[in-house]
């Protein structure tokens, strides 16, 4: 689905779009100014309007500033900025974000203020991000300006990277880093090292891309499945329980692929109504992922990850990992009242998610003839800020309270168990009446979405006008 241009604010907004009126794609950041007072690193995310993933670069970047990317300049992405060369003094940039191919680029001010007091210890690497390919280890370089013995920790990496010390993490060091598990598919780890007794950190972005350097694309880089649920078309739609992928070759000579299922727990998968494997199938047929009745029905209510690997029958190593996920009893969204007519009203919106209302991200209420954001009532609830915030009347920015259609105000939101309920109060402007449909769409943390579903009608009205009594003559 394509999404909206979010803007900078408390977080960045992850959120499902509306599915027309939007001509260009566009990077969207988490903020548009960073303010660096010492050495420590600031992060800005950045994420594609229009595409699950989008490659960029970034320009007139000030020789003074450190700029390092967590995912090879790909949104999405986490930028890490630094000061690099802090002799300018108080120092103030800009930093533009060009996407690859064209499109709307994302500007970013940087500026600089030297601190007071007593300096700091801080940790050097010999490159701020490493990127893994397969089982063959990568190393980085720990030193400190001084060229002193500093012990330091590192965060805890996650299951899939291994990471050991030359030197029991007291520098000068050497780390090395070695991918475990690839069963993680397109793996990021954002790595913190922090020197004993000292405050600022040092950022080190671990990557691994196990589709980089594959013959083959799908049109969907994530596939969410849901039980019960009906059959879908393209993948990436909604809750389906099954679906279909688009698969294309950068290579002539690759024209066919195998498909199978590495892992005994993933068996709930089908691949083109098959169970396990199949093989010498035409590129140009696609890929179709449904879930399999006999193995989901006695799965228990949650949420379930698993992968399919597309593979070259000439060639093994030449792979591309699909991740799949399975939400079994996923629940229906409700809103209430789902009918009725007014200038104002208080809506209850039940958002369900069969692994635990805390695993929602967004949830989208849209008011509007169409399924157009544009010149509608279109707002976002963002559960890592709290936030409610309305796509303003040309659907490129999310501001808070009013556009020229409506005024939305939070009034709850509370979990229990599966289900969010969110109370917001919408008041309609004159010029909005008519005859409007409840649209409504949630997505997680994993980026399983719900798609949009239709789910009432509002008759907007006008809000009365007083008018003062006649004066007696």
């Amino acid at each position: 689905m394509p999404t909206v241009k979010v803007p900078a604010g408390a977080g960045l907004l992850s959120i499902l779009s509306v599915v027309t009126g939007f001509a260009q794609i566009s990077l969207n950041v988490s903020a548009q100014a960073v303010l660096l007072n010492s050495t420590e690193a600031r992060t800005v995310k950045v994420s594609a309007s229009k595409s699950d993933r989008l490659a960029y670069t970034v320009a007139e970047k000030p020789s003074w500033l450190s700029v390092t990317s967590s995912n090879n300049y790909t949104a999405p992405d986490t930028l890490y900025f630094q000061i690099a060369n802090s002799n300018c003094g108080d120092c103030t940039g800009s930093v533009k974000l060009l996407p690859e191919g064209g499109g709307e680029a994302a500007s970013i001010m940087v500026r600089y203020s030297p601190t007071s007091g007593p300096a700091q210890t801080r940790l050097i690497v010999s490159t701020a991000s490493v990127n893994l390919s397969n089982t063959q280890a990568r190393q980085v370089a720990v030193s400190v300006a001084t060229g002193n013995a500093v012990e330091y920790t590192v965060t805890k990496p996650p299951e899939w990277l291994a990471m050991t010390s030359a030197n029991r993490f007291t520098t000068p060091d050497t780390l090395y880093f070695q991918l475990v598990s690839s069963n993680c598919g397109a793996c990021t780890a954002a790595l913190t090292l922090l020197p004993a007794a000292g405050r600022i950190g040092t950022p080190l972005v671990v990557t691994y891309d196990v589709n980089r350097g594959s013959s083959y694309q799908a049109t969907a880089s994530h596939v969410t499945l849901a039980w019960p649920a009906a059959i879908g078309q393209a993948c990436g739609t909604g809750f389906v329980s099954g679906c279909n992928i688009g698969i294309s070759s950068t290579s002539t000579a690759v024209n066919t692929y195998n498909a199978k299922i590495t892992r005994s727990e993933d068996a709930w998968i089908l691949i083109d109504n098959m169970a396990g494997s199949v093989t010498d199938v035409p590129v140009a047929n696609g890929l179709y992922l449904s879930a399999n009745p006999a193995v989901v029905n006695s799965m228990a209510t949650g949420a379930y990850s698993g992968q399919v690997v597309v593979y070259n029958p000439a060639n093994q190593s030449d792979l591309f990992v699909i991740p799949v996920s399975l939400l079994v009893n996923p629940g229906s969204i409700s809103i209430s009242p789902a009918s009725g007519a007014g200038s104002s009203q208080t809506f209850t919106l039940a958002v369900p998610h069969p692994g635990g209302w805390h695993n929602l991200s967004v949830v989208n209420m849209l008011i509007a003839s169409t399924l157009d954001g544009q010149h509608a009532c279109y707002a976002a609830y963002e559960l890592v800020t709290g936030s409610l915030l309305l796509l303003d009347d040309q659907g490129k920015d999310y501001q808070a309270g009013s556009n020229s259609q409506c005024g939305v105000r939070l009034l709850s939101a509370k979990g229990d168990g599966n289900v969010l309920t969110i109370e917001v109060n919408v008041s309609f402007r004159a010029g909005f009446a008519g005859k409007k449909n409840l649209y409504l769409a949630s997505r997680d943390h994993d980026q399983n979405n719900s798609g949009w579903q239709i789910l009432g009608t509002w008759e907007v009205r006008p809000p009365a006008v007083a008018v003062p009594p006649r004066k007696k003559k």
